[in-house]
């Protein structure tokens, strides 16, 4: 089975959105390995491999991700059981301040290259909201079946 995704109007931003679209795509491509290989659970697994493996983009704006990196590099610490988006966050703020450290460039110039070149070391996200995405995704597939 092959999903693409959109979610409806208002359901999220559009980062998040290119990010369920980014996942739903790296999970139909796992799926069909796992499927292949005959995989017990292929669905669960590719789930749990597509989160923990996959290279997405930080699919945050420039805005937010500055404001935020600024807070953590001024202010510091998490929590010490820090959520999946403040894992992000973290990940985030250690790639800007090695930036700025090893090449010298300002908070906003190394925010702004990170957002563009580099990619997180995997999605920060459930895998209860991975199901929603997947059956939103799913859902859509079929409706456009019927049209």
């Amino acid at each position: 089975m092959n999903y693409t995704h959109e979610t409806s109007r208002g359901a999220c931003s559009a980062n998040c959105q290119a990010r369920d679209m980014e996942f739903v795509a790296l999970y139909n491509d796992t799926l069909k390995l796992m499927i292949d290989r005959g995989v017990a659970a292929p669905r669960r697994e590719a789930i749990r491999f597509t989160i923990h493996n996959g290279h997405p983009r930080y699919h945050v704006s420039y805005k937010r991700a500055y404001a935020v990196v600024c807070q953590l590099m001024n202010h510091g610490k998490m929590s010490s059981n820090p959520s999946q988006s403040a894992q992000m966050w973290i990940e985030l703020t250690n790639r800007v301040e090695a930036l700025c450290r090893n090449t010298g460039l300002s908070i906003a110039r190394a925010v702004e290259f990170v957002l563009q070149h580099c990619r997180a070391t995997r999605f920060y996200i459930s895998e209860a909201h991975a199901d929603s995405i997947l059956d939103r995704a799913r859902r859509q597939y079929r409706q456009q079946k019927l049209k």
